[in-house]
């Protein structure tokens, strides 16, 4: 378990911990229901930042921005109505459950990529030969599971016998080549559920 990211994780947890309490003790607001709007708010922050390519700008206007707010909204209530804010059973439980997911990702360091980046790559079994660990699977072909040395585990696990992938391309001009036994279609379509099933 990497140390330094699990600190810094941890860090970040007890920041936005201390700014939910002082938030809550300015507004009288109960403080379990501070860390979901505020978490929705930073990442409709970062997602934006992020389609402009200036996603660092996001973090630091998120992070400046809770730090503003903290400092104060603490300095305004004062130190007792901070604890007296502290003292909120569902606040307790809100970051104790995220400490605990926290502790558990660290510790277990799941693999998240971009399903693409799995399939039309090769990046799964890569990924799992590089990791190492025998309860984690990828799916590919035979010459890939041996090129990065894994263990084929199972060859049919496709869940009707007549499931096959056909390809098939469309050109305006006929065009036939010697021993051709593939079909390809490509298409084009519009992001949005439902759009493949529409052609």
């Amino acid at each position: 378990m990497p140390i330094l990211p699990t600190l810094i994780g941890l860090l970040v947890l007890a920041f936005f911990g201390a700014v939910c309490l002082a938030l809550a003790a300015c507004t009288r607001y109960e403080a379990a229901l501070l860390p979901l709007p505020l978490l929705c708010g930073a990442v409709t922050v970062l997602y934006v930042a992020g389609l402009f390519n200036v996603l660092h700008v996001g973090m630091f206007a998120v992070a400046g921005g809770l730090l503003a707010a903290g400092v104060y909204c603490g300095v305004r209530a004062g130190w007792r109505a901070v604890r007296d804010a502290a003292g909120s059973p569902g606040f307790w439980m809100f970051f104790g459950g995220a400490l605990f997911l926290w502790v558990l990702f660290a510790a277990l360091q799941p693999m998240f990529t971009q399903w693409d980046e799995f399939t039309a790559w090769g990046l799964a079994p890569k990924m799992v030969a590089e990791r190492g660990d025998r309860h984690v699977a990828a799916i590919s072909s035979h010459p890939c599971a041996a090129l990065y040395g894994l263990e084929t585990v199972s060859d049919e696990i496709q869940d009707s016998d007549n499931n096959y992938t056909r390809f098939i391309c469309i050109s305006r001009d006929l065009e036939i080549y010697d021993g051709a036994n593939k079909i390809t279609f490509v298409a084009s379509a519009s992001h949005r559920p439902g759009s493949l099933y529409s052609l």
